[in-house]
């Protein structure tokens, strides 16, 4: 193999090489401006969260205790429509009583 042959292959090997480092190299960029955008959205969404979390604690756990004390109102009222019923009751029978003395 003639010096010539030996240059130009080795040539055609260095243009593939830079051929490839280039397309890594930009490959490389594209990939840093996606995880740039991906940084920059999940910070947005930490933030809204963030924004939940701050406006009443823990939104669920807050919408659970909500319904909790929605049905404890509920009993609540009951119990006390029982206990006037009850009144009513020993009312009429202390005025049955009174009215027979």
């Amino acid at each position: 193999m003639s010096s010539n042959d030996y240059r130009e292959k080795n040539q055609v090997a260095l243009k593939h090489l830079e051929s490839s480092v280039s397309s890594i190299v930009e490959k490389t960029s594209q990939l840093r401006s996606q995880l740039d955008l991906t940084r920059q959205h999940l910070k947005q969404m930490e933030e809204a969260v963030e924004s939940v979390k701050k406006q009443d604690g823990k939104p669920l756990e807050t919408l659970r205790k909500l319904r909790t004390l929605e049905q404890d109102n509920r009993d609540l009222v009951g119990r006390l429509d029982q206990g006037r019923a009850m009144l009513d009751r020993l009312l009429s029978k202390i005025k049955f009583i009174e009215g027979k003395s």
